[in-house]
Order: C-alpha cells, then structure tokens, then sequence
C-alpha cells in the first residue's frame, strides 16, 4: 500500500482531476473559493488568476516573498487586458522597494493612475497590518459584488518563516472565511518539500481544494 497523503486526505476522489502539465493545462477548480497550490508554478498562478469574463475581474496580490513586482508584470504579460483593479499588498523587509518598482514610491497605500494599488507592510509578522489592507480594499469595492475577485496569496512558505503556524492557522482561517464570503477564488503558494506533513496537513483543513502536480500531471481535489 502507499503512504497517505496527508496534503489531500479529506478531500473527494470523485472530483478529482488530472492534467498532463506539458499542455500547461491546469484545472481550474469549479466551485472552490480557496485553493492551496502545492508548487510555485507559474502557469498555475496565471490559471488561477485568469478570470472567465476578461477584462471585469478585481486582481488581488498578498506577497511575502518580495516579489510583488514580479507578480504583477507577469500577470500583464499574460494578460492582453487591464483588470478593472489592481490591489497588492507587499509584506517584508523590501516591501517599499518592491512597491515602488510596482508603481508606487510614496509608502503605504498609494494609488497609482486609476487600476493599481500597492500597500507595504514592512514588519512580515504584522499580520494585522495585512489583515487591515486587505480588508479596507474588499470594503472599498466600488460595485464589487458584479465582478470577479482573484487572490494570489505568495507564499505560506515565506509566511511560515516569520510567524508561529498557529498564529498563521488564525490568520489564514480569517482570511479563507472572509474571501470566500466575497466570491473570490483565492490561491495560496506553498512548498510542500519545505515543511513536514503535519504542518502540511494542519493548513491543509483551510482550503476548499488542493491543486499539485505529481508525475508530470496537474491533480486537483475538491472537497
């Protein structure tokens, strides 16, 4: 018999999917609102942050990693659209930098034209400073509810690396419930060869869906 694996145990096998990743063909799931990502994939995050009605979808990004920047360049170079917004927030030590290589170069919570918007968090433990952020965008949605909510969170890894995981748990259990309340599909970066497999299967009990790839193929499981 193989080893259980704790990352999806839980989950439905009846719904489960599997993709050949070589066709960068990524299952995107049907209903879930919060997705754990086992691996740092991009074309991943790019399905995942690919709405169905281009062009009328609000693009979230929560980096620790230092990466910001990045993240937002990619998603337009993938993207032959403008998000009707664009809301990050930069968590770290070069939180400022990264934000100002973004758009922004005045500190927390500058807008920039009228579709980005970057706040920086300079302390990665400060999870009320993030928890502040993101919660002051989702309340100033202008008509959000008709629009679709994409959420990249990068990474539970980098997260992990600054706080306890049960203050981390807290954090993330707040934040799943208040995403899923806005209709987001919300992803979540995390290495799975970077912790053990409690750890693993402690966050894993947060999420509607885990989405990995194995062999070469793309496996999702949905609850």
């Amino acid at each position: 018999m193989g080893e259980k694996n704790v990352a999806t145990e839980g989950f439905t096998l009846g719904v489960e999917q599997h993709h050949d990743d070589s066709r960068d063909d990524v299952p995107v799931p049907s209903t879930a609102s919060n997705v754990l990502l086992l691996d740092d994939d991009e074309t991943a995050c790019n399905a995942l942050l690919t709405a169905s009605e281009p062009g009328d979808e609000d693009v979230v990004v929560v980096s620790w990693d230092g990466r910001v920047d990045e993240h937002l360049v990619r998603w337009r170079a993938e993207h032959e659209h403008q998000p009707k917004s664009v809301f990050a927030v930069a968590v770290g030590e070069i939180s400022r930098s990264a934000a100002a290589r973004a758009g922004t170069d005045d500190g927390p919570s500058v807008r920039t034209g009228s579709t980005v918007d970057v706040r920086a968090v300079e302390d990665p433990a400060d999870l009320t400073q993030v928890g502040i952020a993101l919660t002051t965008f989702l309340d100033n949605r202008l008509d959000g509810e008709d629009r679709e909510l994409l959420v990249c969170v990068d990474s539970l890894t980098e997260l992990l690396a600054h706080v306890p995981l049960e203050r981390a748990f807290q954090f993330l259990h707040v934040m799943t419930v208040k995403l899923s309340r806005e209709g987001a599909v919300a992803h979540y970066h995390l290495d799975p060869d970077a912790h053990d497999k409690q750890t693993v299967g402690t966050l894993t009990q947060l999420f509607d869906a885990v989405l990995e790839r194995r062999d070469g193929e793309w496996t999702l499981r949905e609850r």
